[in-house]
């Protein structure tokens, strides 16, 4: 019984992931209503890839205008954060329940309507199974925030960490895949996962 509840859960889960945004290659969301992102702002994507690295996870309204405004005052620094937390909802929508939650000192976004790239990318090398190791391989459409130059600003250091700390992860997955291949007889295969991991370097 306690089985079948857990998979209701599950299911219920996953019927209510709205908001895919991908941070694995050049960024990109989709919304409920199914359209592309229009997001072109450097520090709104930024903002975002914070607030869903992992998604649930409340962050302070002074520290993310540190991170992202610190060349700003606190009265513009809010401003330019609130502006930022308008294109968000426009591009992922306002629905109910909401992807992003605004409370008077923090915001997270809400792990139930939420799906990032990034965390599914995580789960799958982890539990490090072929057939996981496929999903990630083919999850991994580049750096993470390919496209933006992120060793512009000293306060980007975080998010460039983030990229080689995934870079290795898909090096270290693409590695062990060829190995697996190999193993299960797909010589050709193994050998296409080895020329990937090689192109890293």
């Amino acid at each position: 019984m306690a089985s079948k509840t857990l998979a209701v859960r599950g299911a219920r889960t996953w019927l209510m992931k709205t908001v895919t945004i991908r941070f694995l290659g050049r960024f990109e969301s989709q919304s409920p209503a199914g359209g592309r992102d229009p997001l072109t702002g450097e520090k709104t994507v930024l903002l975002l890839a914070r607030l869903a690295m992992p998604p649930g996870q409340a962050y302070d309204r002074k520290r993310l205008i540190e991170l992202l405004w610190t060349d700003r005052g606190e009265a513009q620094g809010l401003a330019s954060l609130r502006q930022s937390l308008w294109s968000l909802r426009k591009a992922l929508g306002n629905g109910e329940p909401p992807p992003i939650i605004a409370e008077r000192t923090s915001i997270r976004l809400d792990p139930v309507v939420v799906e990032v790239d990034v965390v599914e990318f995580e789960r799958l090398i982890r539990n490090g199974t072929k057939e996981d190791l496929e999903r990630a391989a083919s999850l991994y459409r580049g750096d993470f925030l390919a496209g933006l130059d992120l060793d512009d600003e000293e306060s980007y250091q975080p998010f460039l960490f983030e990229r080689r700390r995934l870079r290795e992860m898909a090096l270290s997955g693409l590695k062990a895949l060829a190995t697996l291949r190999a193993v299960a007889g797909d010589q050709d295969g193994a050998i296409d996962m080895a020329r990937r991991a090689l192109s890293f370097d």
